[in-house]
């Protein structure tokens, strides 16, 4: 386990390292590119085995969750390596997927704002310590927030990255640089909201992005009048272009973002050759394990769908200490999001929220033992849980919903 606050660099080079290691058992290959992001960036696909049933693990959909490409990575090497319970691995029965970063745009801008308060050469004990102070600034601007909710002024968490401005990206990433200054000049984003930034370059939260999300209705709506997000983000709109929440990036049409079609065609062409059998998207902070699928049909197949949905979560929850089912679109349309979309007619699908230090993106950084114990324990669940999808994995394949997308 590596201890390491990931940027694009850094994650480039881990990658390098986990293809290139004379220690791995099983081999990891890189494929093409899933797609090219609209500012020219690749999103990677690797896989790890050669037999019919296809896990997808996915982590960085939002662009500031970095513990999330932090952990798919390291899944990723351990695997290789077959370290653990992964020696038992079987390349001959699973094809493993991984699409480590879906969202390379949101986390260079959010690791740029990080790497400026944290350069390189930091020590493990100072940066322990900031992510530290993030944490407990954190908690503290949902405790304002709640008292409070009209406040739309910095928060303490910002703060600590206010000196940020999109002067900061690389001239080297010419057009992601330019599209968050222009993002940045239209709507007047509070100071530090780089450190906020889960959308892509175009300002779209790639979870947000879909055509069922009840935001479409007040985007652009009245000139000049926004709507915010909750609680500690109570200062960042949702209706249009923005750090977080923003379903589409048009006002006069939705359209999938091409990190979002790539993703649901792969996903749609695995399901249709009866060689799904699940996909883990791995995101920042909460400590849950989110499965209920919508229920967009009054079926027996919805009924099928949710069962194993939550036999496989259960097994995972139960090895890591996570709760399980969540809110979903059923409990309150406000949150859809693209894993809502995906279950709704896809098996074996989980989001899971990975470090109990709620603060993205350095929270989970701010204890190196939690950190740890994130990491360790999210292996162990994740190998339990593929056990279980090889038992059930005829009936997973075979599916219950069919697309209608």
């Amino acid at each position: 386990m590596k201890y390491e606050l990931l940027d694009y660099q850094k994650y480039q080079d881990r990658i390098a390292e986990i293809l290139e290691d004379n220690n791995n058992v099983f081999q990891v290959i890189k494929q093409a590119p899933l797609v090219y992001t609209r500012c020219d960036f690749p999103v990677d696909h690797y896989t790890i085995g050669y037999g019919p049933k296809h896990l997808v693990v996915m982590g960085g959909t939002h662009g500031n969750e970095i513990i999330g490409v932090d952990f798919v990575t390291q899944l990723m090497g351990s695997i290789a390596k077959g370290e653990g319970e992964f020696a038992h691995f079987n390349p001959e029965e699973f094809t493993i997927d991984f699409i480590p970063l879906q969202n390379p745009e949101g986390f260079v801008i959010s690791t740029t704002a990080i790497k400026k308060v944290i350069p390189d050469g930091t020590s493990d004990e100072e940066v322990e310590k900031i992510c530290h102070d993030y944490w407990a600034n954190f908690r503290q601007d949902d405790i304002d927030a709640r008292a409070n909710p009209q406040d739309r002024g910095i928060k303490r968490h910002q703060a600590m990255f206010a000196s940020v401005t999109p002067d900061d990206l690389s001239d080297e990433d010419y057009e992601l640089k330019e599209s968050v200054k222009k993002l940045w000049e239209t709507y007047h984003y509070p100071a530090g909201a780089m450190i906020n930034w889960s959308a892509n370059g175009s300002g779209v939260d790639l979870n947000a992005n879909t055509p069922e999300n009840p935001k479409n209705e007040t985007m652009f709506a009245q000139s000049g009048v926004l709507t915010y997000a909750g609680s500690r983000y109570n200062n960042l709109p949702t209706n249009v272009p923005s750090p977080i929440g923003c379903p589409r990036k048009d006002a006069d049409h939705f359209e999938f973002e091409p990190e979002n079609l790539a993703l649901l065609t792969m996903l749609t062409n695995l399901h249709e050759s009866e060689s799904f059998v699940g996909l883990f998207t791995y995101h920042g902070t909460g400590g849950v394990v989110y499965h209920r699928p919508y229920k967009f049909v009054d079926s027996e197949n919805y009924e099928r769908n949710n069962e194993i949905n939550m036999e496989v979560a259960n097994c995972y929850g139960d090895a890591c200490g996570y709760a399980t089912g969540g809110r979903s679109y059923l409990d309150e349309p406000s949150i859809t999001g693209c894993g809502d979309l995906m279950r709704s007619y896809l098996p074996v699908v989980l989001l899971v929220e990975l470090s109990v230090m709620g603060g993205n993106p350095i929270a989970p950084y701010g204890d190196r033992n939690t950190y740890a114990k994130t990491i360790n324990s999210n292996k162990e669940a994740f190998a339990k849980a593929l056990s279980l999808i090889s038992v059930r994995s005829e009936e997973i394949a075979k599916n219950y919903i069919s697309s209608s997308r």
